[in-house]
């Protein structure tokens, strides 16, 4: 299969967007031959036991540094590393409780720097997707094989232009080919909401506002629809947003519970990453998902 390349005419094309997330991550495909966007990616596909549409970016290594599980598969209770899309940032300062020192010192140990980490994870998640079931039954084995294949991954706002670089020096190490488009995650909303949930009306006169509120960053950006037939936005006010989202919360809560328990108590608990994991569920149910 290519993954890039000038595009022949009447050639298979696949577009593939990965939505690289800092907690969870998933993915959609297009094909060339169909107008329709398929639904997001079944994840369950990506490893996952059941059908859900993110999996978590997380990842673990043996001690040789090869990749020992990934996603869906990571055992909560074994060592494994997460959030490490932040470290592609070096721009913006991480606040409460995740720290960028902290999560280099653990790479150093495998030899690794943050491009081969996001490498690691984004060639585990397109090899599940190009090998999946899902998409030879959509597509067919034998297509997929000739199929051009064109990779697009969703970035916060706020990346800077070596951010941006570093994500697709990733790509590249990942296998996804040296022309990988990159996507800010509001403009990638802005489209699905126009597209898809029809909430913001493609009118060319009008702007609107996204705020993107993820796991850890938060971005906001104005928006104006450029052209309705090829859906083409531009940026009206430039980007703006802050290192924080839910994994800042969730690592407050974790610092919190430690400071509860006391030291000792948390980690005994911890190392059931069963109860943990009920215990961060149920925060994040009672306190994100509550009605006011």
């Amino acid at each position: 299969m290519a993954q890039h390349g000038r595009q022949s005419a009447g050639a298979l094309v696949l577009t593939i967007g990965v939505d690289f997330g800092n907690s969870r991550s998933g993915a959609a495909v297009h094909s060339s031959w169909d107008k329709k966007t398929s639904p997001p990616y079944a994840s369950r596909y990506l490893g996952a036991k059941q059908k859900v549409e993110k999996i978590p970016t997380r990842i673990s290594y043996y001690p040789d540094g090869r990749v020992k599980a990934w996603g869906a598969l990571v055992d909560p209770q074994q060592d494994y590393y997460e959030y490490f899309k932040l470290l592609l940032e070096k721009d913006r300062q991480l606040h409460h409780g995740i720290s960028r020192p902290d999560m280099l010192r653990r790479l150093r140990r495998l030899r690794k720097t943050p491009i081969d980490i996001v490498a690691d994870f984004l060639r585990e998640m397109s090899q599940a997707i190009l090998g999946g079931r899902t998409m030879a039954r959509r597509i067919g084995p034998d297509l997929i094989d000739i199929a051009q294949i064109r990779w697009v991954i969703t970035v916060p706002a706020i990346w800077s232009e070596r951010a941006k670089h570093d994500t697709r020096q990733a790509a590249f190490q990942a296998g996804m080919g040296t022309d990988v488009d990159l996507v800010s995650e509001p403009a990638a909303a802005a489209i699905f909401m126009i597209e898809s949930a029809g909430s913001i009306s493609p009118n060319p006169d009008k702007a609107f506002v996204v705020c993107d509120v993820g796991g850890g960053t938060i971005d906001t950006i104005t928006h104006s629809v450029d052209g309705a037939e090829d859906l083409s936005l531009s940026e009206v006010v430039e980007g703006d947003g802050t290192m924080e989202g839910g994994a800042f919360v969730m690592e407050r809560f974790r610092s919190h519970t430690r400071g509860r328990l006391g030291g000792a108590r948390f980690e005994q608990m911890a190392s059931h990453g069963r109860l943990w994991q009920l215990t961060s569920a149920d925060f994040e149910d009672v306190y994100f998902w509550r009605e006011s």
